[in-house]
């Protein structure tokens, strides 16, 4: 086989087909999740406000994400055309993740010596994994490897990749930029940023151990040097303000998104089994540690396995649908990084090497016709397979000529002529529906983006702003499950503020299940 077909045959497998399927989504989708997809471009003037100084840095569910793939969208098409290019931009960073995350597996596979048997288990994973996410952009986004993992993903295959450069100068760099896009993590998605942390501190305290201090102080560099400089910057908010931004959920998370035991019955069979099976590889990963302490990957080893730990504890704070596989691919990297033996492995990897080997050995003997065909069949078999990379040239077509947001939106449906009729300088959604602040290009009232953020512990100084600043419009009431998260209506999670709203508000029918309230 010739060196181009092989080359060939590598950037389709770990390159176009992972982009394809990334990609496999349906752009111009009608928006019916004003909740999930409303965090993302709903943002867009609450986070515009605070860069011209009006308001406060907001209550993100995040970070950056949650508004700066919708910037960038305004910035390149336009504020009427942000919702086909928000998606693009997260699916394209959704793209990226399963393009590191297949080249991270190349990565740890270096010194295997069953490569090829744990290479196809772990590529066979990644399918099933990446098709389960389905064509809806939303779930794409959100699902395995979405765009919240995108810099913890990028710190820890460019730390992998340290580990393996042939200069010093070269490990030190990719050292300081694994580092660096650890702390971009913290800006960029709250609990991805704990993890690159948590990351960050078990890589440098490893390579301490191993007698490596230059190396480790310079990903510790890297981390504090990037979380100062960014910070100096407005785009991301300040340091101060994202942390009090973790603090908050660290804090509150139990409270605000607290799940009723029948609410996780769905979920316990698939746990429970992806449970057990993530502890057995971490036992076998830290029992194997103890015996090759000095092996060069052990840094990735033991961060990878503080990961999955971390992981392991959000299990059963969701429903039943994420828990099948979100939080399970670190445990795929231990199981392909630190494999177990075994006779029957072995030999099924030798049979498999016989198999390639016969292959390139026919081909090399093949006449100049014959292998003319067999590439005409490699590229038909790529053209066949590659269907959502050529679908793609449609999307690309879409991003040219982006339909504008009125057609992907129904703004009838949300009763937007009917909330337009009142005067009000901004919205206070009640319902958790961010779409809204989008349709009626309004900021949010207070820093809470969607009252559902609001912890018990903080509802009574909230309350003391609405009394102070009433709010010229609230989306009181919805048909959208997005009134009822997690089996807890918002009239009882906030009594409080629910009884000021009865007391002192008049409430307005939209005829579709929306009800907008005005000051009495």
């Amino acid at each position: 086989m010739t060196q181009f077909t092989k080359k060939l045959i590598f950037v389709f497998v770990f390159i176009l087909f992972p982009i394809g399927l990334a990609f496999d989504v349906n752009l111009t989708k009608p928006l019916t999740d004003g909740f999930h997809e409303g965090e993302y471009i709903g943002n867009l003037h609450a986070i515009r406000s605070y860069y011209s100084g009006i308001s406060v840095f907001p209550m993100l569910i995040h970070g950056a994400m949650d508004y700066l793939p919708s910037i960038l969208a305004s910035v390149i098409a336009s504020d009427s055309h942000l919702l086909i290019w928000t998606r693009f931009l997260n699916i394209l960073a959704v793209a990226l993740c399963w393009v590191l995350y297949i080249d991270l597996s190349r990565i740890m596979l270096r010194e295997q010596s069953e490569k090829i048997v744990w290479g196809l288990l772990f590529y066979v994973l990644f399918l099933w994994m990446a098709i389960a996410t389905g064509d809806d952009p939303l779930k794409k986004q959100q699902a395995f490897l979405g765009t919240r993992d995108l810099f913890l993903l990028l710190s820890l295959w460019v730390g992998a990749r340290a580990l393996y450069c042939r200069s010093v100068s070269s490990a030190y760099f990719h050292m300081i930029a694994s580092g660096a896009f650890a702390a971009m993590s913290f800006y960029w998605s709250y609990d991805r940023g704990i993890l690159s942390a948590i990351w960050v501190i078990i890589y440098a305290v490893t390579l301490l151990f191993q007698r490596n201090g230059a190396s480790a102080f310079a990903i510790a560099l890297g981390y504090i040097a990037t979380l100062v400089i960014v910070s100096q910057s407005t785009i991301f908010g300040s340091l101060l303000d994202n942390y009090h931004n973790i603090v908050y959920w660290l804090k509150n998370t139990q409270d605000v998104w607290f799940l009723a035991f029948k609410y996780k019955l769905p979920a316990l069979p698939g746990a429970l089994a992806m449970l057990i099976f993530s502890l057995v590889v971490i036992f076998h990963a830290i029992i194997k540690s103890t015996h090759q302490g000095k092996q060069r990957l052990l840094p990735i080893a033991l961060g990878l396995i503080f990961i999955q730990l971390v992981f392991l504890t959000k299990m059963y704070s969701l429903p039943g649908f994420p828990t099948s596989y979100y939080f399970v691919w670190p445990s795929f990297f231990l199981l392909i990084l630190m494999p177990p033996k075994s006779d029957m492995v072995r030999g099924v990897n030798e049979h498999l090497a016989q198999l390639f080997s016969y292959v390139n050995r026919t081909y090399a003997v093949l006449s100049r016709s014959d292998k003319r065909i067999i590439w005409g069949v490699e590229l038909l078999l790529i053209i066949i397979f590659s269907n959502s990379i050529v679908s793609d040239l449609n999307k690309a077509r879409q991003l040219v000529h982006p339909l504008p947001d009125q057609v992907l939106i129904d703004g009838k449906h949300y009763g937007i002529d009917a909330a337009n009729r009142y005067n009000f300088d901004c919205v206070f959604l009640w319902s958790n529906e961010g779409v809204f602040s989008l349709l009626l290009k309004k900021t949010y009232c207070t820093k809470y983006t969607y009252a559902v953020y609001i912890s018990k512990n903080d509802e009574a100084s909230v309350l003391n702003e609405l009394r102070n600043n009433p709010p010229g419009l609230i989306v009181y009431d919805s048909p959208f499950w997005s009134m009822n998260i997690y089996g807890r209506h918002m009239r009882d999670r906030l009594p409080a503020i629910n009884r000021f709203i009865q007391e002192n508000y008049i409430f307005h029918d939209s005829g579709n299940g929306y009800v907008f309230a005005t000051p009495k």
